[in-house]
Formats: structure tokens, sequence, C-alpha cells
């Protein structure tokens, strides 16, 4: 753990060095869910040490990349591990959000593995291989109380979450979108885990727009997938601080 706290003060030093306001960052660690599995592991103990190792490794990648994989151990204990921020963070404010939220898998354990949503970044741990699973049982939506029943937010949203679908899995695996209707806003997000492939983006996409879909009249809505992450609100959430222009509309 020594070494995963020096690099930790090494990411804040070099965000300093490059004058760079972390204060300001917006990295979006709102947690949305945790998941956890049923099945427990032999050696409690290795996983431990396997996970800490992992995240270790993790964490110069998620800076660079915004995206790692690693795995270690020997079967049936082995530890696969999967982090991905969304595109629109930078890459300091995806390492504060990968800091968080890799603190929380362990709290599964001594389960197989489990997975963790925020608003700004995913991670997700199991005994097995689950790279390019894109749906999984344990998939969900969460839809806001606050709902609103005007037409022109559900063209809105229809539209968002239809160009998103479209746009997304052509453009690495991301979209972020914004769209009006009489006055009314929708905005939205959609993220594949870089390691699947256009066509695996899609198929995951598809089954969370659907499930989006049946929120309205909700004004917020996130969908939980295996491969992907979904969101549409009537407010704007997404940060524009990688310099990308990802919104239409």
């Amino acid at each position: 753990m020594a070494t995963h706290s020096l690099l930790i003060f090494s990411l804040v030093i070099y965000a300093t060095a490059f004058s760079i306001n972390l204060s300001h960052a917006d990295p979006r660690t709102d947690y949305v869910m945790r998941m956890c599995g049923k099945v427990h592991v032999q050696n409690v103990s290795n996983y431990f040490k396997y996970y800490s190792n992992i995240t270790d490794y993790m964490q110069d990648e998620i800076y660079r990349n915004k995206f790692a994989f690693k795995d270690v151990g020997e079967p049936p204990d082995r530890l696969y591990v999967l982090a991905q921020c969304m595109d629109d963070l930078t890459n300091e404010e995806c390492a504060m959000c990968f800091t968080q939220i890799s603190t929380l898998i362990p709290s599964c354990f001594p389960s197989t593995g489990g997975r963790v949503y925020f608003d700004g970044c995913f991670i997700r741990a199991e005994n097995y291989s689950f790279y390019r699973e894109v749906l999984g049982p344990e998939d969900t939506k969460r839809c806001s109380g606050i709902v609103n029943k005007r037409q022109e937010f559900s063209v809105a949203v229809d539209e968002v979450l239809s160009q998103m679908l479209l746009k997304a899995p052509s453009f690495r695996g991301f979209a972020s979108m914004h769209e009006t209707s009489n006055g009314i806003s929708a905005y939205g997000m959609a993220s594949c885990w870089k390691i699947l492939d256009r066509d695996l983006c899609s198929n995951c996409l598809s089954e969370a727009v659907a499930s989006a879909l049946s929120c309205i009249p909700s004004t917020e809505a996130r969908v939980l997938n295996a491969g992907c992450f979904l969101r549409y609100s009537d407010t704007s959430f997404a940060n524009d601080s990688n310099g990308g222009d990802y919104s239409e509309g």
C-alpha cells in the first residue's frame, strides 16, 4: 500500500508542477451503485494482495489512458480487474475518480468480485475473464423520482438517446449529447468499456437506450450494464475540460 500512496502523491506533484488547479476539477465522484457477487473466494487474503498489486499498477495506466485492465493470481482465485473513466474527464480528474472508486471494491470481498459505478468512472473485479461481457443478470437502471411530463422533454430525451446510440460505437465508445425541443433541453452521456469492439458496444448501448427510455418522464436516468454506462438528465453534467467537442444539438 506504500507504493499506492506514493503514486497518488506523485500525481498531485505532477499536476501542481503544470499549474493544474485540482480544486476546480470535477471528477464526478458521485456514488451511483455497488454490486457484489454472491460466491466466495477460497483464499481471501490472496485476493486482497492481488487487488492491491493490480490497483498499484492501474494508477499509472488510468492516468495515461483513462482505462486499464489487469489480472493476477492462480485459478480459481485469479483476480481480473477493469477500470475506466468517462472520456470527458481530464487525466487528472480521472486519476482522482479512480483513487476514490478503487477503495470500494474490497468491501465486496470475500465475494469473488463486484462492480462499482460513479458518475465519472467505473470499476469491476471478478475471478474470471469478464472483459468482453456486454450484458449480465445484475444490469439495472436508476430512474429519478422527479418527473417532467411535457412532451417536449420526452422528445428531447428520445433524440439524445438515439444520437448517442449512433455516435458512440464509432467514436471510441463515447458520446455526450445535448438536444432541445421547443426550449426544453435534455443532456446525455454514453460510454462503452474500451475493450469492447464497435459491434459489442452497439449491442450494449441498444439495451441501455431501451432501459433509459422506460424511465421517461423521469428527469434523470442511469443505466448500469456490464459493458456500458448511459445517463440522461434535464441538466448539463458533462465536463469540457479535455478540449473535445462531444455535443450536438
